[in-house]
């Protein structure tokens, strides 16, 4: 008996201690997709994706039709993120919805901001438009307009 009165404060410090001094890793940044609610201590595997939509007018699809392609191939930092029917156009900038065709996420791995290239090419990886996406938060929808007659 004697001794449990001596060891239980001491067990009693150490589980405030280490209660006090023990803290749960993970990601800290609620933007990205690995976000922890629980973690107090940021251990570097935050990991961010951001949502994209490419969208076209009727004079562009016209004009891709009348050239004879009816299909464009997307890609962004040189990966495909999909492919559309020139048919398919918007006269104003669509929701980021992700059930639309033209319209995805891409991965910017444990960048939460960055500026990525895209590249829209034919069947026969002709290419048509390029330009950059700005990422200041991957949380935004980022719509990208091909604008043939852009000047």
């Amino acid at each position: 008996m004697p001794a449990a009165k001596i060891l239980l404060p001491f067990f009693m410090m150490t589980l405030l201690l280490c209660l006090s001094q023990c803290t749960t890793e993970g990601c800290t940044d609620e933007t990205s997709y690995l976000y922890n609610e629980k973690a107090d201590e940021d251990n570097g595997i935050c990991r961010y994706k951001t949502r994209f939509v490419f969208w076209w007018r009727q004079p562009t699809a016209d004009f891709l039709l009348e050239a004879g392609e009816n299909q464009l191939f997307f890609y962004i930092s040189g990966d495909s993120v999909g492919m559309e029917n020139t048919r398919n156009f918007n006269e104003t900038a669509p929701a980021c919805n992700l059930n639309m065709p033209y319209s995805g996420e891409f991965d910017m791995g444990a960048d939460a901001q960055g500026r990525y290239f895209y590249l829209v090419t034919d069947e026969e990886g002709n290419e048509f438009f390029n330009g950059a996406i700005k990422v200041d938060n991957p949380q935004d929808c980022n719509a990208v307009e091909l604008d043939w007659f852009e000047e």
